[in-house]
């Protein structure tokens, strides 16, 4: 059966931090980098915390090797740093992949992130009408996916790395099939797709469960924060806005699957997806050649840490970190 392996991006880096770990950070970063070439991941989008070692970082050869997509980061001569999308063919079905970057974290001022919105608008009616899907693997905001999925009906599938959300299930905004596993590799997202026409078959009493089962959490999660004791009162005002704005959106997608309830239409032949994100537990085998990979990286890191530790104490590191 045809597979892809792809990634929205924010897999490097956590966050930036002035100190002395940027050489430990850099190593593992460089590591999941190898790491991913050898898995044969299609392609990769670029985060803004991939962004977190520098532009020059990422064009290092050991890291430049993988397939970055961006459509929306440029550098200063005004052109595109990374391939704006791919193009997987299976026999004669063609599938196009486009990266949107983020908001930078922390620009080093030799690269410039633009607006993806825009940038759509340019790449979505050549690609849409040359590909026969089109997936967007982005790591704007969820909400910033949500409304592109409902702007636009060129899209067919859009694989999130907003890391304030964790993981999506998979649910259709529109026309458009939104998603995203958790960060840090925690998850591994699973979609299989049977692709028949440019339209979804959605599972409007699957959907719904789903989603009550979101607005139950959601309405748990405030109940929790509302009995928390000597919060800061900043963090507590941004908590509970954003868990406002998340059921306002769960209780919106639960009206509109419940309005298809009994739409006949759905019962007609349509493109259908199945899904599972599987938590990596560490139970599960280790790939050998994998974990000879991530043991070298643990030796690397331990030879720098020596390294480190041979300064003076009366040396300044201001190079920037990551952690």
């Amino acid at each position: 059966m045809p597979h892809l392996i792809v990634d929205a991006g924010n897999l490097l880096f956590n966050r930036v931090k002035r100190g002395r770990e940027l050489t430990k950070k850099e190593i593992t970063a460089r590591g999941i980098a190898t790491i991913y070439k050898k898995m044969k991941y299609e392609a990769i989008a670029v985060g803004p915390y991939d962004l977190s070692g520098g532009l020059a970082f990422l064009k290092n050869s050991s890291v430049s090797a993988i397939p970055w997509v961006s459509a929306n980061i440029y550098g200063p001569m005004g052109n595109r740093v990374f391939a704006p999308f791919k193009t997987v063919l299976f026999k004669n079905f063609k599938i196009g992949l486009i990266g949107l970057t983020g908001k930078s974290i922390q620009s080093t001022g030799d690269y410039d992130i633009t607006d993806g919105n825009k940038e759509l608008e340019t790449l979505l009616p050549k690609i849409a009408q040359t590909h026969d899907l089109v997936v967007l693997l982005s790591s704007l905001s969820h909400q910033q996916n949500i409304a592109i999925a409902q702007s636009s009906a060129d899209i067919d599938i859009i694989i999130g790395a907003d890391k304030s959300i964790g993981t999506i299930n998979p649910h259709l905004i529109n026309q458009t099939l939104i998603t995203q596993t958790g960060s840090q590799g925690k998850h591994l997202g699973f979609l299989e797709i049977s692709w028949r026409y440019k339209r979804w078959k959605e599972d409007s009493a699957r959907q719904r469960a789903l989603l009550k089962n979101r607005l139950a959490a959601n309405e748990l999660q405030s109940k929790r924060l509302g009995a928390k004791k000597n919060i800061d009162k900043k963090v507590f005002n941004e908590r509970q806005e954003g868990l406002k704005k998340s059921k306002q959106q769960i209780l919106a997608a639960l009206a509109d699957v419940e309005s298809k309830l009994d739409d006949s239409a759905q019962k007609e032949a349509a493109s259908s997806f199945t899904s599972a994100i599987i938590a990596l537990r560490p139970s599960i085998p280790d790939d050998p050649d994998i974990l000879t990979m991530v043991n070298s990286i643990k030796d690397e890191i331990k030879h720098a840490r020596r390294g480190i530790s041979q300064h003076t104490s009366g040396e300044s590191l201001t190079t920037p970190t990551v952690q």
